[in-house]
Parts: C-alpha cells; sequence; structure tokens
C-alpha cells in the first residue's frame, strides 16, 4: 500500500504492529544477502509486517526526519547517492526480491 507523505504522521504515530523503515541516502551497508538474512529474521519475528517510507529527499525532508531515527521509525540505507523517491521505490523492490530469491534458494542476476 501507498500513501502520500502527508499522510505519513497517523502511521508513524500509531501502533500498528509492524516495523517501519525510512529510507534514506547515507553509506550503503545493506546487500541483497544482508536484506535476505533480515527478511528471514522478520518473518520468524510475529510481526504484522514491514511498513517503508521513501519521501523525496532534499534539505527540508532532511531537517523534517532528522529526529525520526530514534523515534518509532529506524533508518534503512539502499545506496550511497540520493534518489528521486521514484527510483528509491523502485531500487527497493528491486532489493526486496533479490532477498525473497536468495532466501528461497532461487538464482537472481546482479
Amino acid at each position: 500500500m501507498c500513501k502520500k507523505e502527508k499522510e505519513w504522521n497517523s502511521l508513524l504515530t500509531k501502533d500498528t504492529g509492524m516495523k517501519k523503515l525510512l529510507v534514506q541516502p547515507g553509506k550503503a551497508e545493506l546487500t541483497s544477502e544482508k536484506l535476505s538474512d533480515q527478511l528471514k529474521k522478520w518473518e520468524g519475528s510475529g510481526m504484522k509486517g514491514v511498513m517503508f517510507f521513501v519521501p523525496e529527499w532534499n534539505e527540508e525532508a532532511t531537517d523534517k526526519f532528522a529526529e525520526l531515527g530514534t523515534g518509532p521509525i529506524e533508518p534503512l540505507v539502499l545506496s550511497d547517492f540520493t534518489m528521486s523517491s521514484n527510483m528509491t521505490g523502485m531500487v527497493l523492490y528491486e532489493q526486496i526480491y533479490r532477498g525473497y530469491r536468495i532466501l528461497h534458494n532461487h538464482p537472481y542476476h546482479k
């Protein structure tokens, strides 16, 4: 499910029983293999699901989300460079796809 940023406040403050991740630029350390391991842990944890928040990054967004890293939402870095939210969403889907392919011992392209 995709929501507009203006609808995020209720999702961020509401206890949904889901893990909340803010996809942001920074030093990427998450490989497809590490994400696969994380997907396995999340599936076995009993949580209801995972929410990915993908904002359009600019100076205002950096200020807006600076305090969220220690709150109910955790940072997730996919790339070493800043991308548009559309491109970030596409990379996120690709990483999740690769993670599940690895998890189920299926080949995938790099």
